[in-house]
C-alpha cells in the first residue's frame, strides 16, 4: 500500500468566451494548486511511495479529471488520498459544481456533486479528503453521497473554503486564495503557528480546521469587508493527521479583537475623508452674503454655521463693491429697480 495519492488542479483562466461572467479570470489558483503540491512533494519526496498528479491549467477539462482520478485508482491502494480544486465554484445552473475547462463543446463543463462522488469512489484508500477552495464551495458538496459513509475506509472528510452562500476571495497580499494561503501556512509552518499535538503532524480536526475557521474570516473582513467561512464535514473512525513542514510562516496571525480595532480604525479613518471631502465641496461650491464692517456686501466661501470650520482658510470669495444702505428693507418697495439692479450685481460679481 502506497503512502500517498493526490489530484491536484487549478485553474485561474477560463477558455469559455461566453461565459466570461460565470468563469472570469482570478489571479491565483494555478499558484495554489502548485503551492499545495510542493508541500506534498516535500512532505512525501519519494516518487515510489506518493502518487501526485497536478493536471495542467489548460486541460483542466472533465475528461482530463477522469483520466487523472483513473490514474490514481490504477496504482492504488493508499493509505492517504488527498484531493485538491481551486478555481471557480458556481450556483447559477440546475446543479452546482467546480467549473471546469471547457470540453469540445463550449457548454459549462462542471464537476458536480455526483460526479465527484463517482471520482472519489474510484481510488481505494484509508483516509481521502476532498479540499475545495472556490465560491460557494459548501453548495458544491452538500449533496455529495461520498461523504455519508465509511464503506470500509477509516475517514472521509472534506474541506470547503466558504459557505453555500458565501464568495471566496483572493488576496494580491498573499499572493493566494485566502483559504489556500492560511491553509498552506499551517501546513508549512506547524506549531510555529500555534501549539500541536505533535509538531510534526497536525490533526485536521482538532488544529488544522479550527485554524482555517479562526483566521480566515478575520483575514477576509479586515482585508475585503466581506464575509468567508469554511466547512468541513464528513465521517471518520480515527483523526486524520497531516505532516508538517518547518518553513517560516507567512501570515500574521491574527485576533478577534486586532480584527475589530482594526476595522474601527478603517471605519473612522474612511469617516474622516468622508467629512474633509463634504468640506471641501462646500468650501470651493457653496457662499453666502454678509456686510462687512466697512457696510459693503461680500461673497464668503462655505455656509455661515461651517465658519468655524474655515476660519484658518481664505473664505473670502468676492467683494460686490455694494453697499449695505442699497438694501431696503421696507417691504412694499423690496422689489424696486434699485435693489433689483443691486441684487443682479450681486450674482454677476459672484460668478465672475
Amino acid at each position: 500500500m502506497r503512502s500517498l495519492g493526490a489530484v491536484v488542479l487549478g485553474i485561474s483562466t477560463y477558455r469559455y468566451t461566453a461565459a466570461v461572467d460565470t468563469a472570469p479570470p482570478l489571479e491565483y489558483a494555478v499558484d495554489d494548486a502548485e503551492a499545495f503540491v510542493r508541500y506534498l512533494r516535500t512532505c512525501w519526496p519519494s516518487t515510489n511511495d506518493a502518487e501526485v498528479c497536478l493536471i495542467e491549467e489548460a486541460k483542466s477539462d472533465l475528461e482530463a479529471l477522469r483520466k487523472a482520478f483513473a490514474e490514481i485508482a490504477a496504482n492504488g491502494p493508499y493509505e492517504l488520498f488527498l484531493v485538491y480544486l481551486s478555481g471557480h465554484g458556481t450556483t447559477s445552473t440546475l446543479k452546482p459544481g467546480f467549473i471546469l475547462q471547457p470540453g469540445t463543446g463550449s457548454e459549462l463543463s462542471l464537476a458536480t456533486a455526483s460526479e465527484l462522488d463517482r471520482l472519489l469512489s474510484q481510488v481505494n484508500a484509508k483516509r481521502t479528503a476532498l479540499i475545495l477552495d472556490c465560491c460557494f464551495a459548501e453548495a458544491v458538496v452538500t449533496e455529495m453521497r461520498f461523504f455519508k459513509g465509511l464503506e470500509g475506509s477509516e475517514c472521509r472528510i472534506f474541506i470547503g473554503s466558504s459557505r453555500a452562500n458565501q464568495l471566496t476571495w483572493e488576496d494580491d497580499q498573499v499572493k493566494h486564495g485566502v483559504f489556500t494561503a492560511h491553509l498552506i501556512d499551517m501546513l508549512n509552518s506547524g506549531n510555529a503557528l500555534r501549539p500541536t499535538i505533535d509538531p510534526d503532524r497536525v490533526q485536521v480536526d482538532a488544529e488544522l480546521f479550527p485554524f482555517l475557521c479562526d483566521q480566515v474570516p478575520l483575514y477576509v473582513l479586515e482585508h475585503k469587508g466581506a464575509e468567508q467561512e469554511p466547512v468541513k464535514g464528513g465521517v471518520s473512525s480515527s483523526a486524520m493527521t497531516l505532516p508538517t513542514t518547518r518553513l517560516a510562516r507567512r501570515i500574521q496571525q491574527r485576533t478577534a479583537l486586532g480584527t475589530a480595532l482594526r476595522r474601527i480604525r478603517q471605519i473612522a479613518t474612511a469617516a474622516v475623508i468622508s467629512v474633509l471631502a463634504s468640506l471641501s465641496l462646500i468650501y470651493v461650491l457653496v457662499y453666502y452674503a454678509e456686510i462687512d464692517r466697512n457696510g459693503e456686501i461680500v461673497l464668503r466661501n462655505g455656509t455661515r454655521w461651517l465658519e468655524p470650520a474655515f476660519r484658518y482658510l481664505p473664505t473670502l470669495r468676492t467683494r460686490t463693491g455694494l453697499d449695505a444702505s442699497m438694501l431696503v428693507p421696507d417691504t412694499q418697495s423690496r422689489y424696486a429697480s434699485s435693489t433689483w439692479t443691486a441684487l443682479v450685481v450681486v450674482f454677476a460679481k459672484a460668478k465672475s
